[in-house]
């Protein structure tokens, strides 16, 4: 008997691939990347502007749209703060426009009271 296959997305954010305390192997979501057909950045896929970090976190962005590739799974990045020339997108539409996802930076400080 035929079984249908229903398209998986998942949508992860601020990876921050490269940058020590962030996600610094794209290997780490080899399992997540195995189980969807398309995977969505929302911002901060690699710590690609900070000089610093810029090396390890391109291999690692290398490794993870090699990952992708490999697997027949759609890799599309919307661009954040610390990766704004990573895409063209600044936000996405998903099931006909009922789901928005979209990028925002939001930066608080520990003495503003809340």
């Amino acid at each position: 008997m035929f079984q249908s296959h229903t398209p998986q997305t998942v949508v992860l954010s601020d990876l921050h691939l490269g940058r020590p305390g962030g996600a610094s192997r794209a290997a780490a979501f080899e399992r997540i990347i195995g189980a969807c057909d398309r995977l969505i950045i929302n911002g901060d896929a690699a710590e690609l502007h900070h000089a610093r970090f810029q090396s390890d976190a391109q291999r690692e962005l290398d490794v993870l749209r090699d990952l992708c590739a490999t697997r027949g799974v759609r890799l599309d990045f919307i661009a954040g703060n610390h990766d704004p020339f990573i895409s063209e997108y600044r936000a996405l539409t998903l099931a006909d426009g009922a789901i928005y996802i979209r990028e925002i930076t939001i930066h608080s400080s520990p003495s503003i009271a809340r």
